[in-house]
């Protein structure tokens, strides 16, 4: 499951792999710590997991992981972001490295990824600056 901060005391939380590892799933929810309430949104447009967020208002994007498949079939490139105004999920452009296991940092409302795997049992030793158009 995909996860990111989008307030002082609210999460975003997508995606992510069932306890028997055999369903990839598309929910998405937004977690309230103060109030302890979960509000289920839209589903993903695809199944990931293994997979970082990142959050620059009012968007939250998900980006790459891994879906059904085998090695590098199951890797992603494709991203979609969450709009917490529409509540609508929309598909945008990919990541130029595939990989999953990575993670994401937003500087200067720009968002960069880093590591991961391309194919399992191989990191990925680059760092990308992704065009979240």
């Amino acid at each position: 499951m995909g996860g990111v901060k989008i307030g002082p005391k609210k999460y975003f939380l997508a995606g992510g792999l069932s306890s028997t590892r055999q369903i990839i799933a598309k929910d998405s929810y937004i977690y309230n710590l103060e109030t302890n309430k979960v509000d289920i949104v839209a589903e993903m447009i695809d199944r990931r997991y293994t997979f970082p967020m990142s959050y620059i208002p009012p968007y939250v994007y998900a980006i790459g992981g891994r879906n059904y498949g085998t090695n590098e079939v199951a890797i992603m490139r494709s991203c979609e972001r969450f709009n917490l105004e529409t509540h609508k999920w929309e598909r945008i452009s990919s990541i130029q490295h595939r990989r999953c296991s990575s993670h994401s940092i937003v500087f200067n409302n720009e968002i960069y990824i880093m590591g991961g795997f391309q194919i399992p049992k191989k990191r990925v030793a680059i760092i990308e600056k992704y065009d979240c158009t």
